[in-house]
């Protein structure tokens, strides 16, 4: 990852922070990729641009908080978003909405309709909608502890190590607010990885996490000739002006 730095950034602002596989590929349109390939960035007359499906591709993006809406609504509120000339849905995929208590993970909806992440993946390819996916675990999406489950956050050993400031007591976790981590890595991502880093609970769950979801997304990734062209890791990280990204930042990003 290090050597694309340049070109994640750009997409990373580019395009809702999605984290994407990049390669430079010539001008020459004869080598250009060939349709049903992952999304990339193509280097045009010594000017990037973002490519899908061998293509260039220019985002008209909406969110779709699917998590609050009934599930019977889903289809006619995509409809609309494709008459206003959307082309690509964001999708926040939330840890403590899909897993709320430990082990019992529903991402077919037979907890909840609106749990269905599998039928609105569905969905979303059969009105032809590209997606970004953002599992998190950190969600800026004015949800409780930005996504992160309860259970985890309450576990002894997961606040063990962290720094005392770092740590949520249990009344912020009850009122569901945002981790303290989670505003840290706005404005100094680099102290915030290394905490997360130091934390063995906090990569085995989060991995684990991600291993969850991929297990969903994966047959509809754009790799596979289907529609996911971006997947976000986090969210806000390091969006700070007076921020620095280092060393620390982008092994967490390689989680």
């Amino acid at each position: 990852m290090q050597g694309n730095r340049p070109l994640v950034l750009a997409l990373t602002l580019l395009a809702l922070a999605g984290v994407v596989y990049v390669l430079r590929v010539s001008e020459d349109p004869d080598l250009l990729p060939p349709a049903g390939t992952p999304s990339r960035v193509v280097t045009v007359g010594g000017y990037p641009e973002f490519h899908v499906d061998g293509k260039p591709f220019f985002m008209h993006g909406a969110a779709f908080y699917y998590y609050r809406m009934p599930r019977d609504r889903w289809g006619e509120t995509l409809r609309s978003y494709r008459e206003h000339g959307i082309n690509t849905i964001d999708l926040y995929v939330i840890w403590n909405w899909h897993e709320p208590k430990e082990g019992a993970l529903d991402f077919d909806g037979h907890t909840n309709p609106r749990r269905d992440l599998k039928g609105l993946l569905e969905l979303a390819w059969s009105l032809g909608f590209k997606l970004s996916v953002r599992p998190g675990p950190f969600v800026c999406s004015e949800w409780r502890n930005g996504g992160y489950p309860d259970w985890l956050l309450r576990k002894p050993e997961y606040s063990a190590h962290l720094e005392p400031e770092q740590r949520m007591p249990l009344r912020d976790i009850l009122e569901g607010r945002y981790p303290r981590l989670s505003a840290l890595q706005y404005v100094r991502s680099e102290e915030a990885a290394a905490a997360y880093l130091r934390n063995p609970l906090h990569l085995q769950y989060t991995r684990k996490w991600y291993g969850d979801v991929m297990e969903v997304v994966r047959p509809y990734l754009a790799s596979r000739g289907r529609n996911v062209i971006l997947l976000q890791v986090d969210d806000d990280q390091g969006l700070d002006p007076q921020n620095y990204n280092g060393p620390r930042f982008w092994e967490y990003l390689d989680l």
